[in-house]
């Protein structure tokens, strides 16, 4: 079974999609976007500077408009970092940084 989700964004529609147990998002013209195999994903966000943050085996990333993965899922979790270009990512023991350029 599909689920589809519409909702406009930026004059455009992206369209969250789960095929079985996984989430993508595809355009008003069917074209895959972010691939189906996330186990979670959310909306693009402010809170993550226009990204959507996916996970995939409980691990934490985030993707851009094209599907790209700027931030591959290997994190604990993901702090927002809403109105700034720096973002924390979070393992057991450890902490990155993220700078958006």
């Amino acid at each position: 079974m599909i689920t589809l989700i519409i909702l406009p964004r930026d004059n455009n529609i992206t369209i969250d999609v789960k095929l079985g147990s996984k989430y993508g998002f595809i355009d008003e013209n069917g074209k895959e976007i972010v691939p189906l195999k996330y186990d979670e994903i959310a909306d693009f966000s402010y809170e993550y500077n226009d990204m959507a943050k996916v996970k995939l085996n409980n691990q934490y990333g985030l993707v851009d408009k094209t599907g790209k993965e700027i931030i591959s899922p290997i994190y604990d979790e993901i702090m927002s970092f809403y109105n700034s270009d720096y973002g924390d990512m979070v393992k057991v023991n450890s902490c990155d940084f993220f700078h958006k350029t």
